[in-house]
């Protein structure tokens, strides 16, 4: 008897091939009652849609793209970026990662559900990393993962909210606390930056600070106005004398210094 007659050949190419085996079944198996064979048959098309039903109908992905530029991650904490292949359901099973640096991320592919994908990302130092997925010649966009030391950027962040937290009440005083805290920020890179939680109170200090200014060089104005107005000393002079002086005299300290022709109005005293 040839050996593509024999019953085992028929019921190892069920298993393991089921179109074959099928075929075997309905063209030897004469021996097989009719009813037999049409269960056998229907399990064995149930048996050959699971094992090679997910390989039929998913190609290889045409185009794969990351949704994400770039993302920012502390040390330790995970991410999830998205992709997107055409067509939609191109075979995800065949995607590989590349990273630039894989002492600073380590990177796994997930499937969602129908339509998402995702690539996990898990920071292990500080440092940037490139990430991009390619399946045989078609490549993904490359991002830029930035892997951040927090704790460390917290202690730079905290000693500028220190300097801030200086400056107090504003006054015309103020002005070298606020330019301390101001440096002590601009200092900072974009990431502590952003982790300073007074930074608004900083701000506020420099508008009140200008407005304060602002008032000052108005009053001294005025009071530079006032001695003008004395013009030539006589005995006329007296009022606008006065006047001049009782301005000046109540100005605040801080503002005094600012009236340019004081020395005109003693002399004129």
């Amino acid at each position: 008897m040839e050996w593509f007659r024999q019953k085992w050949v028929c019921i190892l190419f069920l298993v393991l091939f089921p179109p074959v085996g099928m075929y075997l079944l309905w063209k030897y198996r004469e021996d097989w009652k009719k009813n037999l064979k049409i269960w056998v048959t229907v399990i064995s098309a149930i048996w050959c849609i699971a094992l090679f039903g997910s390989g039929f109908g998913h190609a290889a992905p045409e185009e794969i793209k990351l949704l994400d530029s770039e993302i920012k991650i502390g040390i330790g904490e995970m991410a999830d970026v998205e992709i997107e292949l055409t067509p939609q359901n191109a075979d995800f099973s065949k995607l590989v990662i590349w990273s630039s640096k894989e002492g600073v991320v380590v990177s796994s592919l997930e499937q969602g559900n129908k339509d998402l994908y995702c690539c996990k990302v898990q920071a292990k130092q500080e440092g940037d990393a490139q990430l991009m997925v390619y399946c045989d010649k078609v490549q993904s966009n490359t991002i830029t993962i930035h892997v951040l030391d927090y704790d460390k950027l917290k202690k730079q962040a905290f000693a500028a909210e220190q300097a801030i937290a200086q400056i107090g009440e504003v006054t015309l005083q103020s002005g070298e606390t606020i330019v301390i805290a101001r440096q002590a920020y601009d200092a900072l890179g974009e990431d502590a930056a952003a982790l300073v939680g007074n930074y608004d109170d900083l701000l506020a200090a420099e508008q009140e600070l200008q407005r304060l200014q602002d008032e000052a060089w108005r009053k001294a104005e005025e009071a530079q106005n006032k001695i003008d107005a004395i013009g030539e000393v006589g005995l006329e002079s007296e009022d606008a004398i006065t006047a001049a002086r009782e301005y000046y005299n109540g100005l605040p300290e801080a503002v005094r210094p600012l009236v340019k022709n004081y020395q005109a109005l003693e002399q004129a005293e």
